[in-house]
């Protein structure tokens, strides 16, 4: 077997174990996924948006954040949003 395709096809694996076994919503573990493939994804820093990710899906336990916190966390999603569509050449008025 070719290593390219070997290489292709253990990847595909492991991006279908993460997404259909994980589902996992923790930013760091998903800049993590996005550094094996570009490191310059390190320097994001998602502050409490993990928590507003994963906790906001259970009522019981979601804490409602100050106005303070509220604007940094949009600020933070605001930064990474801009990263992203940077990083896939895309700009903001193509996505709406």
């Amino acid at each position: 077997m070719n290593k390219e395709v070997r290489n292709w096809l253990i990847k595909a694996f492991e991006d279908y174990r993460v997404v259909r076994h994980e589902m996992n919503l923790h930013l760091e573990f998903l800049k993590e996924l996005c550094k094996k493939q570009d490191k310059d994804f390190d320097i994001l820093d998602f502050g409490n948006l993990t928590m507003y990710a994963v906790e906001a899906r259970y009522p019981e336990r979601f804490l409602i954040p100050s106005v303070e916190e509220a604007r940094r966390s949009f600020e933070i999603a605001q930064d990474v949003k801009e990263f992203v569509l940077e990083k896939l050449g895309i700009k903001e008025d193509e996505i709406r």
